[in-house]
């Protein structure tokens, strides 16, 4: 009779440890699953980097083109400047030859 008591809860504890493994093995993600997933992953890590690298590529360009616009102004500022001072030095070499002669 003790023998009959000792293997029942050895048995019963099996079983329900068998139903326990049952249950979560169910509720557990397949390894079909798991590799989806992270296949998809991997493919949001990759969209993420490449849109990383277009904007640093388009950070590079704007930066680019804002530093030829300076350039570019610094350039045609001066060349308008020059533009409109040439005719006042005209006149004031007209002037000065003016004032020699007399």
């Amino acid at each position: 009779m003790a023998d009959e008591q000792q293997t029942s809860p050895n048995v019963e504890s099996a079983e329900s440890v068998e139903e326990v493994l049952q249950e979560a093995s169910q509720d557990a993600p397949t390894v079909d699953a798991i590799q989806a997933e992270i296949e998809s992953l991997n493919e949001q890590l990759i969209d993420a980097h490449e849109q990383a690298l277009r904007a640093t590529a388009e950070a590079q360009n704007a930066r680019r083109r804002a530093d030829q616009d300076v350039e570019k102004a610094h350039k045609f500022g001066q060349e308008k400047l020059v533009a409109d001072l040439l005719p006042v030095v005209d006149n004031l070499e007209r002037a000065i030859e003016a004032v020699d002669v007399n």
